[in-house]
């Protein structure tokens, strides 16, 4: 299970994917944050 983990992670660097989802995953984080703020720790 692990190693097929980590041979599908190795293809979609190869594939260039990688840039991609990261990119992608950017605009969540950004989301997150600004939920973060607008929303102050007690």
């Amino acid at each position: 299970m692990l190693l097929s983990k980590q041979r599908n992670k190795l293809r979609i660097t190869e594939r260039g994917d990688l840039r991609l989802l990261l990119s992608e995953f950017q605009p969540d984080v950004d989301k997150l944050i600004s939920l973060h703020q607008v929303h102050p720790s007690h």
